[in-house]
């Protein structure tokens, strides 16, 4: 199982989004990887450590 951690600026960003199927889609991918169905991806260390973007990492510290 992945551990995916969710950061207070995450949860901001989710809970200020007004499309509720943008919310429900995005909380239904993270259980999924979460259970580690990562579907057609790949894991990029860049994409991990890159700098701040419009939507905060999941993956981040809290």
């Amino acid at each position: 199982m992945i551990e995916v951690r969710q950061t207070a600026e995450f949860r901001n960003w989710l809970n200020g989004l007004a499309d509720t199927n943008a919310v429900k889609k995005i909380t239904i991918r993270i259980a999924r990887v979460q259970s580690g169905l990562m579907g057609d991806a790949k894991f990029s260390t860049a994409l991990a450590n890159c700098g701040s973007t419009s939507a905060p990492a999941i993956a981040s510290t809290s």
